[in-house]
Parts: structure tokens; C-alpha cells; sequence
């Protein structure tokens, strides 16, 4: 367990692992109020009387619940908490190959959720002219290469992500949620281009444990180096290895500012004020 992230309110937590060969991050939904109904059960038991008034509607607020209200003989006793439940399993994206599709047609017959292809030509890259163009990569910056001692694209182990709030670029104006609690989250991992949006009822067609498409894909100029999400949720800042600093509006999904360092440095954090 490299890091773990758990939404305001309590709702959600997510974990990122990573083993020796491949990294994951695993998204959960905690049942925290089961959660408090049976510490509150077990402490009134433990008392002999209700603590009912004590109740909070939040997770941050237990653990000062359990040390204030608990006796040592109640936090001891063996007590039923309902599981969390899995929603999303998030892998890293895979390096680009070439697909085996021979035309648009063959390659339309795989897609299974009423999308659509370009109908023109030459929109598939094949095994062969991938091949062709990493030969001519290879040839034309050998020196450099060798001297560099670069290997082959390496599959990230490391992501950053954030819980994000009900935005227009997540859900639309039809769908009913609650303004105080997340519905996707934001993913980029090291070294790739792409701030990826994953929502949170996906598991709802049963593909939590499957290799998920994002919902939403932002393409960044260069490979993106840290983000930050204020604490409405509304502004994503995104900063780039190129040192360029990106301010988002999520509701509008529109950047507000970009902002280049022109010394070169290289950005490791950013925080909203």
C-alpha cells in the first residue's frame, strides 16, 4: 500500500498498491453509517444506556466519537462492521501498439458500447507501420539512445488521484446527486500525458474488477507532473514537466489561466490558496 485517500465525509477511500511488477488503485465505498449505528450499539451496551446524541453524520468525527465516548471494555469487543465495498480497480494505461484490426469494418465489429469509428481511410495503425516507424526512431537517434541507455516504455507504478464533486464535465443537468459528495475521481499516473475521470457508479454494470475506460479524458502537451483540486472541488490546476501550470473550471470545463515558468524547474507540487 503505497498511499491512501479518503473523500471529505467519509464516503469513499481510495488505495493505491503496488507489487513487483504492476501497480493498481482500488476505489471503495465505506458503509460509514452502519459503521456508527454499531459502535453506537456496542457502546450503549458496553454503558447501559443510549449514546444516540453522540451520533455524527461524519467519519473524521469517529475517531474523537470512539476515544471520547468508548470505554476500553467496549473498543475490545468483537464488533460487526459491514465490509467496504469495491467500486473501481484502476490500472495503468497500457504503452501504445498497433492494432491487428485489417479495416474499419472488422475493427467496428468490437465495439460494444454503441460508439462509432471514423469511416475513412488510413485511420488504423497496424503492427507492421508501428513497427517501421519505432526502426526509423531508433535509427535516426541511435547515438543518443545508446548514450542514454533508454529501454522500452515502462508500464507506470505510481498515481496521483482526487475525489471530485458534481461537475458538469462528470454528470449531467438530469441526474440527481447530492452537491456534498463525490461522484468520479481524477487519475494521472507518472510519466503520461492524460488526466483521466472515472465515475463512481460504474461498478453499477458490474466492471469493477475489469480493466475500466476512463469517462472523460483531458490531454495534456506534456507528461503531467502533479495536480491539485481546491476544496470545492470546482478548480483543477495541472502542472506539466514543461513547467506550465493549468487552471481549470470543472463546472465550465474551460481552462481559466495557463501560466509558463520560464526558468527551468521542475514543478513538484501545487496548492490552492
Amino acid at each position: 500500500c503505497v498511499e491512501e485517500v479518503l473523500s471529505r465525509g467519509g464516503d469513499y477511500a481510495g488505495i493505491l498498491l503496488q507489487g513487483n511488477t504492476k501497480a493498481w488503485l482500488e476505489i471503495y465505498q465505506l458503509p460509514k453509517d452502519s459503521w456508527l449505528t454499531e459502535m453506537e450499539k456496542n457502546a450503549g451496551a458496553a454503558e447501559g444506556s443510549a449514546c444516540s446524541e453522540t451520533r455524527s453524520s461524519g467519519l473524521s468525527e469517529l475517531g474523537t466519537f470512539l476515544l471520547q465516548e468508548l470505554p476500553v471494555s467496549a473498543i475490545q469487543a468483537d464488533v460487526e462492521l459491514d465490509l467496504p465495498v469495491l467500486l473501481l480497480t484502476v490500472r495503468p494505461p497500457k504503452p501504445i501498439t498497433g492494432t491487428t484490426f485489417k479495416d474499419p469494418l472488422d475493427a467496428l465489429k468490437e465495439v460494444d458500447d454503441d460508439g462509432m469509428l471514423g469511416l475513412g481511410y488510413n485511420h488504423l495503425i497496424k503492427d507492421s507501420q508501428w513497427e517501421l516507424q519505432e526502426a526509423i526512431f531508433c535509427s535516426t537517434y541511435r547515438e543518443y539512445l545508446e548514450a542514454g541507455g533508454v529501454t522500452k516504455e515502462e508500464i507506470p507504478r505510481h498515481a496521483t488521484f482526487h475525489f471530485l464533486l458534481p461537475s458538469r464535465i462528470l454528470v449531467g443537468p438530469e441526474m440527481e446527486v447530492q452537491p456534498d459528495i463525490p461522484v468520479g475521481i481524477g487519475v494521472h499516473w507518472d510519466g503520461n500525458h492524460n488526466f483521466c475521470l472515472y465515475l463512481l457508479n460504474r461498478s453499477l454494470q458490474g466492471k469493477a474488477d475489469s480493466d475500466l475506460m476512463p469517462d472523460v479524458v483531458w490531454p495534456c502537451a506534456a507528461p503531467i507532473a502533479c495536480s491539485a483540486v481546491s476544496s470545492c472541488s470546482r478548480y483543477l490546476a495541472l502542472a506539466g514537466e514543461d513547467a506550465t501550470i493549468t487552471i481549470w473550471d470543472k463546472h465550465l470545463g474551460y481552462p481559466l489561466s495557463v501560466t509558463a515558468i520560464l526558468e527551468e524547474r521542475f514543478i513538484r507540487s501545487i496548492h490552492f490558496l
